[in-house]
């Protein structure tokens, strides 16, 4: 928009056309064309990929198809790889196929758990491991996590990405094969507080929540302790 903006120059009289017309209707144009060859084709390929892979292995035992859609669905926070794999998700559990367990675990586990991270980190090794910026962030990632708005735990991917996103994927895994082998069971998209009143044995879910967050809260406080002390310990040397 910038580029045609300046480089666009047209008569006086047409003058009002070219931000009215000319440039919003290239714009328009050249994201249509980009999403249709080059977008879609290759992220609409990954998706059905994603899919095909889920579905793949739908009469496999209930372990490993609950790792499977917990990992996909704890992988990008509400990005493209969760939203293929809650498609097919929904579409099982609309069929009667496979509860929707793991899916809706794996979407609240992360950003409570690592929201959680950020509030008990001084009390489990003695300091704090977290930045001050992502100490806040942490407290709207634990909300949101209630919610069932994993975005909140977004900054802490993106800060660190081998550290959270790994975490993050082990985390929901273990917390949603746990409440599935002790019978939670959950036919419905709702993964949030008010979806828990549909969910057939409760204690069961709840303790594979539990399991999943403290997971994630006390590897990321001890990882990121360790990585601070081995900084530590290096600047030392060199002084």
């Amino acid at each position: 928009m910038k580029y045609m903006n300046e480089h666009i120059h047209l008569n006086k009289n047409f003058s009002a056309m070219k931000p009215m017309l000319i440039l919003p209707g290239v714009s328009i144009l050249v994201v249509f064309l980009a999403n249709f060859f080059i977008v879609d084709p290759v992220f609409g390929g990954l998706n059905a990929w994603l899919q095909q892979m889920v579905l793949t292995y739908k009469d496999s035992s209930e372990v490993l198809l609950s790792s499977i859609i917990a990992c996909l669905t704890a992988f990008d926070l509400g990005g493209p790889v969760n939203k293929a794999a809650g498609a097919v998700a929904i579409g099982m559990a609309a069929d009667k196929v496979f509860p929707l367990t793991p899916r809706v675990l794996s979407i609240v586990i992360p950003p409570i758990g690592i929201g959680l991270a950020t509030l008990i980190d001084k009390y489990v090794v003695g300091r704090h491991v977290f930045d001050e910026d992502l100490r806040v962030s942490g407290k709207t990632s634990l909300l949101l996590g209630f919610l069932a708005i994993g975005e909140g735990a977004i900054p802490f991917a993106l800060a660190n990405p081998l550290i959270t996103i790994p975490i993050n994927m082990l985390g929901a895994t273990l917390g949603s094969v746990t409440a599935v082998l002790l019978g939670a069971v959950q036919w419905y998209p709702l993964p949030a507080v008010w979806g828990w009143p549909l969910v057939q044995n409760f204690p069961a879910y709840a303790v594979g929540i539990l399991v999943g967050v403290l997971f994630i809260a006390l590897t990321n406080i001890f990882i990121r302790f360790h990585i601070i002390r081995k900084k530590e310990k290096t600047t030392t040397a060199v002084k």
